[in-house]
C-alpha cells in the first residue's frame, strides 16, 4: 500500500494533511520543542548586556522553537518544524 505523500515544509501551527500511517485525515497535533533558534537567541540576548531576565523571552516565545507534528489517532510522527 502507498501512503499518501506529506508536506517538506511544515507549517508552525496544526494543520490538515492525510497521517501516512493511518490513512486518516486529520489536523496535526504540534508539539513545541526547544532547538538551536531559541539556544541561540538566548545566548545572543545574554551577551549583548541585555540581562539575565530577558535572555529567557526564548523560552516562552513559540515563534522561537521546533514544532513536531503528530497524528493525533495513531502517534505517528509526521514531520518537524526546525527554526535554524
Amino acid at each position: 500500500m502507498e501512503y499518501p505523500k506529506t508536506h517538506t515544509n511544515f507549517p508552525s501551527a496544526p494543520y490538515n494533511t492525510v497521517c501516512p500511517r493511518c490513512g486518516t485525515t486529520i489536523t496535526t497535533s504540534a508539539k513545541y520543542q526547544f532547538g538551536l533558534c531559541t539556544w541561540l537567541a538566548c545566548g545572543i540576548l545574554f551577551l549583548t548586556g541585555i540581562g539575565a531576565a530577558f535572555c529567557c523571552l526564548p523560552f516562552f516565545i513559540k515563534s522561537c522553537k521546533d514544532v513536531d507534528h503528530t497524528c493525533p489517532s495513531c502517534n505517528t510522527h509526521i514531520g518537524t518544524l526546525t527554526r535554524l
